[in-house]
């Protein structure tokens, strides 16, 4: 117990506690103490700072951080999948124009084909930056 450690030793500090209030509330504290002595009487003089509400935000931060992270994560796999279909797409249009066995459809469609998938990995580009983790100080 602390109250046993600062019988024994004189001193704590910065000892991580609950302590339920008056009204019956969990505090979440950071406790310290010292035996004093004045006029020949000796005293505990403590003070614990309630630590509940920071830890709370902490708690609420870190948890806002792995969902972020998770979105990411789902960001860049999603981006490969994508490039994957916007490669396959560029193949497609590449061999049509290569073998011109493209039939009846014009060479014009096959140009906004190929800017279209050329837009698209762009765009995917743009994702996976947006997806790349940050620096704390950006």
């Amino acid at each position: 117990l602390v109250a046993d450690q600062l019988s024994a030793t004189g001193r704590v500090k910065d000892v991580e506690l609950w302590i339920r209030r008056r009204d019956g509330k969990l505090i979440d504290g950071l406790f310290s103490g010292e035996v004093i002595v004045s006029q020949g009487q000796q005293y505990f003089l403590t003070v614990m700072l309630d630590q509940t509400e920071r830890k709370r935000a902490l708690e609420a931060a870190a948890r806002e951080a792995a969902r972020a992270d998770g979105a990411r994560v789902r960001a860049v796999e999603l981006s490969h999948d994508i490039r994957d279909l916007l490669a396959a797409i560029t193949t497609g249009v590449q061999s049509l124009r290569a073998t011109g066995s493209h039939g009846e459809v014009e060479t014009g469609t096959l140009d906004v084909i190929a800017d279209a998938t050329a837009r698209g990995s762009e765009l995917v580009a743009q994702l996976l930056d947006l997806a790349a983790p940050r620096d704390a100080g950006d």
